[in-house]
C-alpha cells in the first residue's frame, strides 16, 4: 500500500531511486527504525517536517482557523498519486478534529488516512486481518487515534480490547528498541490508564511494570512521569505489594516527575504526599 508493486520493484532493481519518505516506511514496516540509516531528504520531505512541527505547534496553541487554512493549502500542492503525502496531511486534521473535541470528524478523517496505504481494517480482504500486517509509525499513530477517538465517544470496552490487541502487535512486530518506545508507549499509556479507570489495579501495575522495562531498554523518557504516578496509585488504591512497596513507588514518581520537569522540589512533592509527616512516611521500614 506505500506504492505500487512495478515502482518497488523497480527501486529493488536500482532503476529508480527512493525518496526519503517512502525509505522510512519501507524500513518502519520491516520493524526497523529509519534513524539508523542514512537516508537523503529532498527539499519536500524537509517541508513536510517543518509542516508537521509547525501545525502540532499551533494546534496546542489553539489556533484552529489558522491550521485548518495552512492544512488546506498544502493539501492542493500535494501532486497527485502522493500518498503519503497525502496520509500525512489527513493524520494532522486528526489531531486537530480531536483536540477541538470533534471526534465523530476525526473518525471518518482517520479510515481516509488509512485508506491511503490499506491499513483500514474495512478495505482489508477476508483473507487479511490487520493485527498480522506490517505497519509503520504513520499507521500505528493512526490506529492509537482510533482507539483514543472510540474512548472518548463512550465506547470504553471497544477501545480498551483494540488496545490490548496493538499492545501485543507492538511487541511482535517492532523489533528496534528505540523504534518501540515511541510506538509502544502511548498505547501502553493507554492501557494503564483504562485499567485504573476501570479499577483493574493489578493489570494496571502489570502495565506499568511493561512500559518501564521498555523505557529503560530504549533508554528514553517518553511518558515515564505520568506512568511512575499512575503505577503508584495503582498500588495503593488496589493495595498491592507490601506497604514499603508502595512508598517505594511513591518515592520513586515523585523523583521522575522533579527531575523530568525540571523542578526540582522533591521535598515539597514527599511531603504533599505524605500529609506533613515526611520522615515517618520515608521509612520503609513500616
Amino acid at each position: 500500500g506505500l506504492c505500487s508493486k512495478s515502482k518497488f520493484e523497480d527501486i529493488l532493481e536500482g532503476k529508480k531511486k527512493s525518496d526519503g519518505l517512502l525509505m522510512k516506511y519501507l524500513l518502519e514496516r520491516l520493524g526497523k527504525s529509519s534513524e539508523k540509516f542514512e537516508l537523503i531528504l529532498q527539499i519536500e520531505d524537509y517541508k513536510m517536517i517543518e509542516l508537521q512541527e509547525m501545525i502540532k505547534k499551533s494546534i496546542k496553541e489553539k489556533k484552529y482557523h489558522f491550521v485548518e487554512k495552512i492544512l488546506q493549502k498544502y493539501e492542493k500542492e500535494i501532486k497527485r498519486g502522493k500518498i503519503l503525502e497525502l496520509q500525512i496531511i489527513s493524520q494532522l486534521k486528526v489531531e486537530l478534529l480531536f483536540e477541538k473535541g470533534e471526534y465523530k470528524k476525526a473518525l471518518k478523517e482517520i479510515k481516509i488516512a488509512l485508506d491511503y496505504t490499506k491499513r483500514n481494517e474495512d478495505s482489508l480482504t477476508e483473507r487479511e486481518e490487520l493485527w498480522e500486517l506490517p505497519m509503520t509509525t504513520m499507521e500505528i499513530r493512526l490506529q492509537q487515534q482510533k482507539i483514543e477517538v472510540y474512548h472518548q465517544l463512550g465506547e470504553m470496552d471497544k477501545s480498551y480490547e483494540m488496545a490490548k490487541k496493538m499492545e501485543r502487535y507492538i511487541e511482535k512486530w517492532v523489533t528496534d528498541e528505540e523504534l518501540l518506545a515511541s510506538a509502544y508507549m502511548p498505547i501502553i499509556l493507554f492501557l494503564a490508564r483504562t485499567s485504573y479507570e476501570f479499577h483493574e489495579y493489578e493489570r494496571c501495575v502489570f502495565y506499568c511494570k511493561k512500559g518501564i522495562t521498555c523505557l529503560q531498554k530504549s533508554r528514553s523518557a517518553i511518558g515515564s512521569p505520568e506512568l511512575f504516578r499512575i503505577k503508584a496509585n495503582a498500588m495503593k488504591e488496589g493495595n498491592i505489594g507490601s506497604k514499603k512497596e508502595w512508598k517505594r513507588a511513591y518515592f520513586e514518581a515523585c523523583s521522575i516527575e522533579s527531575i523530568y520537569n525540571d523542578t526540582y522540589d522533591l521535598e515539597e512533592k514527599m511531603r504533599a504526599e505524605s500529609g506533613g509527616n515526611l520522615w515517618e512516611f520515608m521509612s520503609l521500614e513500616k
